[in-house]
């Protein structure tokens, strides 16, 4: 028995439906006989899903050798008409479709991935320069609430989003880097959550490097300070948000 397992056996089967009677022909090699293997064909593939597997049972029809399996996996199919009256699509052989199934060089594939780049981007992509309409927009969201997959049910990091909580800091002079930061979520996440808000798009507020010159720094320095003390931000916080000493903003605040 224990050699027998290390036998290799080649066999042509026939897998039969036993409600519809629709058989399927198919080459395999095992050591074991009894595997259950019975094809891998689409069609019976989907046919066993409809009616069930256990309404299909497989029966050798000869066993061959390794170099004439394709052979006899041709004459069976033909022999018993089984891609007419059966689940085959081919007449059997090398490959599903009875061609000699042919593998791509390093090089050929290669020439291929070359040829595939920038075949669908800029101009040639149907999309390009265009964007969905808010009604094509509402009915995604629509289409997606439906199906139980809206933003927040699909992304863990959607659940505890606090909207109130981004509308209020959004107004404040954080930049996305720094709200993203906050809210521990990437710019990306933060750049969709603003879009799904519909909130009003804002300049983009640059923050002065030290040691800066600029003429206008005096003014916008002093602007975002007295709109984050407004906002209930500490002093300290303040402070360590423009990289600078308590006692600076607390001179800017007096003035």
């Amino acid at each position: 028995m224990s050699n027998q397992k290390n036998i290799k056996f080649f066999f042509i089967y026939k897998t039969t439906n036993i409600i519809t009677k629709k058989i399927y022909i198919g080459k395999h090699e095992t050591y074991d006989l009894n595997d259950g293997y019975l094809g891998s064909g689409k069609v019976l593939i989907s046919s066993m899903k409809k009616h069930g597997r256990v309404n299909f049972v497989r029966e050798i029809l000869e066993f061959v050798t390794q170099s004439n399996v394709f052979e006899k996996e041709i004459f069976w199919i033909s022999k018993l008409n089984a891609i007419k009256e059966g689940y085959n699509l081919s007449k059997g052989g090398r490959g599903g479709n009875g061609r000699e199934i042919e593998f791509w060089t390093k090089e050929q594939r290669l020439n291929a991935s070359i040829k595939m780049k920038g075949r669908f981007a800029g101009n040639n992509n149907h999309f390009f320069g265009k964007k969905h309409t808010k009604e094509t927009k509402n009915k995604i969201l629509k289409t997606f609430k439906e199906n139980g997959k809206t933003k927040k049910e699909k992304h863990p990091r959607w659940v505890n989003f606090d909207e109130e909580k981004l509308i209020q800091l959004y107004e404040s002079a954080l930049t996305k880097e720094e709200l993203a930061n906050m809210l521990n979520i990437t710019l990306g996440t933060l750049d969709r959550r603003i879009d799904y808000l519909g909130l009003p798009k804002r300049k983009k507020i640059m923050r002065p490097q030290q040691g800066s010159k600029n003429r206008n720094y005096k003014i916008l320095d002093n602007e975002l300070i007295t709109e984050m003390y407004d906002a209930g931000n500490s002093i300290k916080t303040i402070a360590l948000f423009f990289k600078c000493s308590i006692n600076i903003i607390r001179n800017r605040l007096r003035k």
